[in-house]
């Protein structure tokens, strides 16, 4: 639980695994020389690997039926944001492996629903029609995402993403793209039909 290994990490273990099994069966000096050529490696790749993701800062907001769940990684450090419907283990379930691939150590920190603010990138969250009520007086938000079957507002906020969320009937969603549509810049994604989305933060 919580172990990420990804495919190179896994072909340099096998690897080592071999040269390990091959010098025990026959004292075989290269295949030690290999096994301890495999140790450096590995430990080189993982420092690399977290080094690379410590500044691989990204939002993610997964595919899920019940709820919205976004995850940003800025720096080392995951600020989230869960509907309150989905459970604890349908969260571990859809972003255990990718948090461990950031290897998360910091305790997670909790956002609200409605406008935040992380790095300087601007969300604005609706997961409630009472979210929706509350519209941001600004005129630029980065990411929107939308959980709620509700209508866009009246008034017009540009943004770079719009992501829609399952609980967004046909109709909606069709009032939602007009409202993005004068922007040709905004990138849709409907979570029902795209899969999940990474953004850059």
């Amino acid at each position: 639980e919580g172990l990420y290994v990804d495919n190179m990490l896994l072909i340099v273990l096998i690897y080592m695994l071999a040269s390990l099994i091959i010098y025990l069966s026959y004292w075989s000096k290269p295949a030690l020389y290999a096994f301890l050529c495999g140790c450096i490696v590995s430990i080189s790749w993982v420092n690399w690997t977290r080094i690379e993701s410590f500044y691989n800062d990204e939002i993610q907001v997964y595919d899920m039926k019940k709820g919205v769940l976004v995850d940003i990684f800025a720096r080392g450090q995951l600020f989230t944001y869960s509907s309150p419907s989905i459970g604890t283990k349908s969260i571990d379930f859809a972003a255990g492996n990718n948090r461990a691939a950031h290897y998360i150590t910091s305790e997670t920190q909790k956002l609200p629903s409605g406008l935040v603010t992380v790095e300087k990138r601007k969300l604005w969250l609706i997961d409630t029609i009472s979210t929706r009520r509350v519209v941001p007086n600004i005129d630029t938000i980065d990411v929107i995402v939308v959980n709620a079957n509700i209508p866009p507002p009246s008034k017009i906020i540009k943004t770079e993403t719009l992501i829609l969320g399952h609980t967004v009937k046909p109709y909606n969603l069709a009032k939602w793209k007009a409202y993005v549509a004068q922007e040709p810049k905004t990138d849709i994604h409907i979570l029902s039909s795209d899969g999940a989305v990474c953004l850059n933060l």
